[in-house]
């Protein structure tokens, strides 16, 4: 990110700046209910409302990384970029996480679906369990549509797979939290329509875990 030479896969500058681009840096306050970082506690926490968790805002540095890893073919940063998911999952009790899948275009053009990756990892390293309950339906690149088109079209629809289905109920009547898990989120229309599914076909509640807002 500096330009200078380093072991490691950030520098320690470079890894500070990361580190301080956080919400858990940036907010002084903490939720009195769920310990998360929030702006002012008079204001309503992101968590307890919507159960939503972000890691930060889309600063340059961040943004940057994320740009590398998804366009820029650098997967060696999914070690750094699932690390920064770890202290968002630690607050959610048994959670079950489940990637938003890139757009086919985006997995023709890239090679492989950033989200997978990272939730894959998180599981073999973490211990967390993850499930590729959702598809993106066919259709334009989703980064080429308008925020408008992201906003009122239907891009998502659960899996045909019935094992994932049931694998799915059956995690959620052991107990485990439906984590719908992303790196960008921009309109929040495809959160949206992923939380409307679950509650539509298995009446599950869920929670969001994203490492920024554009």
């Amino acid at each position: 990110m500096c330009k200078r030479l380093s072991d490691a896969t950030l520098c320690p500058s470079c890894a500070g700046t990361i580190r301080e681009a956080g919400y858990g840096f940036l907010f002084k306050h903490r939720c009195p209910v769920c310990g998360n970082p929030v702006l002012d506690t008079s204001y309503a926490c992101p968590f307890c409302s919507e159960g939503k968790l972000s890691y930060g805002p889309y600063g340059k540095t961040l943004a940057s990384l994320i740009r590398r890893y998804k366009f820029g073919g650098e997967r060696s940063l999914t070690p750094l970029l699932a690390g920064l998911y770890l202290p968002l999952l630690a607050s959610i009790d048994s959670p079950l996480l489940l990637p938003i899948p890139c757009s086919r275009e985006g997995y023709k053009r890239r090679g492989f679906d950033q989200m997978i990756v990272i939730t894959s990892y998180l599981a073999r390293k973490e211990g967390y369990l993850y499930l590729p309950l959702f598809a993106k339906r066919k259709g334009k690149q989703y980064k080429l549509l308008s925020k408008e088109q992201r906003f009122h079209g239907q891009t998502l629809q659960l899996t045909n797979s019935k094992r994932a289905r049931k694998q799915f109920q059956q995690l959620i009547a052991a107990g485990y939290t439906a984590v719908l898990i992303d790196d960008v989120s921009t309109t929040g229309s495809t959160f949206h329509q992923a939380k409307e599914l679950l509650k539509l076909h298995f009446n599950c509640e869920t929670a969001i875990v994203v490492l920024t807002n554009a």
